[in-house]
């Protein structure tokens, strides 16, 4: 993959299939040059989160913390930490490559951060500094198989336990929630896709976009 005319990073790309071709040719195990930084979202304890064990957020580049490791540092939190580096944020402005899955998660987090410090200041109550409860909250974009998987009992229990309990929950003004899908080997249309359900508890009401207009001969959960 080269990176839409960027040519430092293509040379950067190229270097790093060198590297890895000669390690497996000869057994070698030389470490390959890492992608700069692009962006972040911010930690746990740099959003909502609520600090329990540690006092930092040791994320890995190019990776986000997992569910399980997120219930250790945080009770609950809106932003956590996700690090994307050029390549897979370049790789977003590729028409053939669709939208990375990660990149949809850093994007949630993002917008539901901007969007509890705008509340914050227009109201006078704070929803986003660490220890308080959300107006805005995203889930990754692996929660729906969560649901289509599991009891209705199992998933609010999960829930509840790893993200936001039922009072917290019935002060949002919107949980959204991503829904990754792929397309169909034998589907016309290759591109990955994303539909997004939001839940308005103040407002009472649900609401999914999806540009594909659900057309499903297309697309398939991811899971299947």
């Amino acid at each position: 993959m080269k990176f839409l005319g960027v040519p430092q990073y293509d040379e950067l790309f190229f270097q790093r299939e060198l590297i890895e071709k000669r390690n497996k040719l000869y057994g070698r195990h030389d470490p390959l040059p890492s992608y700069p930084l692009f962006t972040k979202t911010p930690c746990p304890d740099e959003s909502n989160g609520t600090s329990k064990t540690r006092s930092s957020c040791p994320h890995p580049l190019a990776t986000h913390c997992s569910l399980v490791y997120c219930s250790i540092f945080a009770d609950y939190s809106v932003c956590t930490g996700i690090r994307l580096n050029t390549r897979q944020a370049l790789r977003a402005l590729d028409p053939d490559a669709g939208i990375p899955q990660y990149c949809t998660d850093a994007y949630m987090e993002f917008v539901c951060d901007f969007a509890n410090k705008w509340h914050s200041k227009l109201s006078g109550i704070d929803c986003r500094s660490n220890g308080t409860d959300p107006k805005f909250y995203c889930l990754d974009s692996n929660f729906y198989s969560w649901v289509v998987g599991n009891s209705a009992k199992w998933v609010a229990d999960e829930f509840s336990t790893y993200h936001l309990d039922r009072t917290q929950f019935w002060k949002l003004r919107y949980l959204f929630i991503p829904i990754s899908f792929k397309p169909k080997p034998d589907a016309k249309k290759s591109k990955k896709h994303v539909a997004l359900c939001a839940i308005s508890p103040e407002a009472k009401s649900v609401e999914y976009i999806c540009s594909g207009k659900d057309k499903y001969e297309y697309f398939y959960k991811s899971q299947e």
